[in-house]
């Protein structure tokens, strides 16, 4: 995977934030639970809240991997029209990881 094209955004909302770098073939990102925090780290459940990323128009692949284990919890295949791919994260406590890919 050639890095040396990507970009750097923030993306958050009330309840989590997180960060995403990519470019047109692929975005990485990591978001976690924004009432998280040291020292307590409370956790909750996040339920299927929908994220927005600019991309590449195609289709892609989604993995989405848990950031303690490293493992794919799931997956989706997304297509994108007009730059906006609209990706439904599966529930989480604490933080979750995606991978896309197009196709």
């Amino acid at each position: 995977m050639d890095v040396t094209t990507f970009i750097i955004t923030v993306i958050g909302c009330l309840r989590y934030i997180g960060r995403c770098v990519g470019s047109n073939r692929a975005v990485l990102g990591w978001f976690r639970d924004v009432i998280c925090t040291a020292p307590h780290w409370p956790m909750r459940e996040i339920k299927r809240e929908i994220l927005h990323v600019d991309c590449a128009d195609g289709k892609w692949l989604v993995q989405f991997i848990d950031t303690k284990s490293g493992q794919v919890i799931d997956t989706e295949n997304v297509v994108v029209k007009g730059g906006d791919m609209a990706i439904a994260l599966p529930s989480f406590e604490r933080s979750i990881a995606f991978k896309a890919t197009i196709k």
